[in-house]
């Protein structure tokens, strides 16, 4: 009975977060040349919240957060850390992160998120945005890469070991209460045997 739910729960785990893991691994590549304007879109729709992340050198940075209100049908920006820099154009139901003149600061991985309510978070596709390859940056895009990349990595690292601490202390639960339920039923077996044996005595 144990090692069936046990079962059913690894699937359950499993099923949820692999989507989430296929999200990150599938990342979508945009090139620009430096000082170009460029805009991201995000491929989640039908939030009333959506949000711009950076991640760059291990550091995730929000970059613009924008909010549809009851009475309207559009976003309205509500927050943006530099309005020189970062703009946001609405699209599908959605919203798209402008970077102006995009600069050597601004390579990494940027990813959309949408929320519905408090506890509930959708995170769109990563996209890693990147110089057009000439020999001016190419080294620096090369370590940009090779920073950015085992950020990525630790974050899987982080996401598979949150599944497996939940699955282990999920098995432990259940362990717990089915050893518990089983000597319970030995006892009250017992209980139920004592009076017989005194009769016969």
């Amino acid at each position: 009975m144990a090692k069936l739910l046990s079962t059913f729960l690894l699937q359950m785990l499993f099923g949820f977060f692999t989507p989430c893991l296929l999200e990150i691994a599938s990342t979508d590549h945009l090139s620009v040349p430096p000082g170009e304007n460029i805009t991201l879109l995000c491929n989640i729709t039908n939030y009333y919240e959506i949000s711009w992340y950076r991640l760059r050198s291990e550091e995730v940075k929000l970059l613009i957060s924008a909010e549809k209100f009851n009475l309207k049908k559009t976003f309205s920006l509500r927050y943006n850390v530099n309005e020189s820099h970062f703009d946001m154009t609405e699209s599908s139901s959605s919203v798209s992160l402008v970077i102006i003149g995009v600069r050597e600061t601004d390579l990494g991985f940027y990813f959309c998120g949408g929320r519905n309510d408090a506890t509930h978070i959708q995170f769109g596709k990563f996209i890693r945005l990147d110089f057009t390859a000439d020999q001016h940056h190419e080294t620096d895009r090369s370590d940009t890469q090779q920073s950015v990349g085992p950020a990525l990595c630790g974050i899987i690292i982080i996401i598979l070991s949150c599944v497996c601490a939940v699955f282990v202390s999920i098995s432990i639960i259940c362990s717990s209460l089915y050893c518990s339920l089983y000597l319970r039923h030995f006892l009250l077996f017992q209980a139920e045997q004592q009076p017989l044996y005194t009769s016969a005595e």
